[in-house]
């Protein structure tokens, strides 16, 4: 199913400004010295017999080997949900992007006070045994700069044992390692700035001026970008979003919302590029390169097609904002809710996107 020209896409904006709701604000308590926040989590860590980081994957698949065993993991608090339980307690809900690129739901019973959204933390949480639950129990949080801010080993009681290693509090510690390719970004086996010779342009079925119209547009989202390149990036998505079956309105918009056309671009839990993939995301994608442009769209597009076909039972409005929902926070968390996740950047971002694509259904876009 193609959503896009079968989409009202008055309905289909006015269906999310109702389905999605504003998570509500929230605050996490905390020790008040970075001593007594180290001398509990470390605390909290040995009598929980913790097992260290699982692997991504196994984060990702809410692999059954991991339930019932406690783990710690590393990343920044993204949102938070609280609501009440039918006996009148208080529930918070927060969600963790791990520093492997996996968005993992926290679940806590009692009101913290200290540790901020986008905060580098690391938490110690595990699954319950006997369920299905994919939530998580928070049992212990740690800021990183309060982690690293421990005196060195010699300083330490003989007795403690060390803790798990940790990163230092920096920009680059946010997020995973940096691919094993360096960060340049390649235009179909070209230097960035490289114009001399032009390739052969692939052929999209749509005249010139359609394409010029695109690129103009393009263009405003990312000026830093060339003439060639700006006719590589257009062609490229049109003709991987006919291969992947979608509009290719709405992956413009997508990319917009994800990188306004950045070829370089690199968020803090790790997303690459225009289509921002994640490290776990490139393998089933087939890219090697994530900073090669088209790899990087066909990558992103391919993903994008593959989550809004999950949904192609639905409506083209459900298909069409599950898929986007699904894209940014994950088709665990969207099954999970049955629906847009109450994630205050997952709700924002399909707004986005789904705003930009009607504005370019409603002006005629080719």
């Amino acid at each position: 199913m193609r959503p896009g020209p079968g989409v009202c896409p008055q309905v289909l904006l006015g269906a999310v400004m109702l389905l999605l709701s504003v998570a509500s604000a929230w605050a996490l308590t905390y020790p008040s010295t970075p001593a007594e926040a180290r001398a509990q989590y470390q605390q909290l860590y040995e009598a929980l017999e913790t097992q260290g980081s699982p692997a991504p994957e196994l984060l990702a698949t809410v692999d059954p080997s991991l339930r019932g065993k406690a783990i710690e993991l590393a990343g920044r608090l993204q949102s938070c949900m609280q609501w009440q339980s039918p006996e009148g307690q208080a529930l918070y809900l927060f969600l963790l992007q791990t520093e492997g690129g996996v968005a993992v739901a926290l679940r806590c019973d009692e009101p913290l006070e200290g540790v901020r959204l986008g905060d580098p933390v690391r938490v110690l949480a595990s699954l319950p045994a006997n369920d299905d639950s994919t939530e998580f129990t928070l049992h212990g949080i740690i800021r990183q700069a309060d982690w690293a801010a421990a005196p060195p080993p010699e300083a330490r009681p003989e007795s403690a044992p060390p803790p798990p290693e940790a990163p230092a509090s920096t920009p680059a510690a946010a997020g995973p390692p940096s691919p094993t390719v360096s960060r340049t970004a390649v235009w179909d086996g070209l230097a960035a700035e490289e114009e001399a010779s032009r390739p052969e342009l692939p052929a999209v079925g749509m005249p010139q001026e359609s394409i010029d119209r695109w690129k103009a547009w393009v263009a405003r989202q990312n000026r830093k970008l060339t003439d060639l390149q700006l006719e590589l990036t257009v062609r490229w998505v049109i003709i991987y979003s006919a291969l992947a079956g979608i509009d290719h309105r709405l992956s413009f918009a997508m990319i917009k919302a994800e990188s306004s056309f950045n070829p370089l671009c690199l968020s803090h839990a790790g997303a690459m590029g225009m289509t921002q993939l994640m490290p776990c995301n490139l393998e089933s994608m087939r890219v090697s390169n994530p900073w090669n442009v088209q790899q990087n769209l066909r990558g992103g597009i391919q993903l994008l097609s593959k989550e809004l076909h999950k949904f192609s039972d639905r409506s083209n409005y459900e298909q069409c904002i599950l898929g986007l929902a699904a894209y940014n926070a994950g088709p665990n968390a969207v099954k999970k809710y049955g629906g847009v996740p109450p994630y205050r950047e997952t709700q924002a971002y399909v707004k986005k996107v789904s705003q930009q694509f009607y504005d370019l259904v409603k002006a005629g876009y080719p």
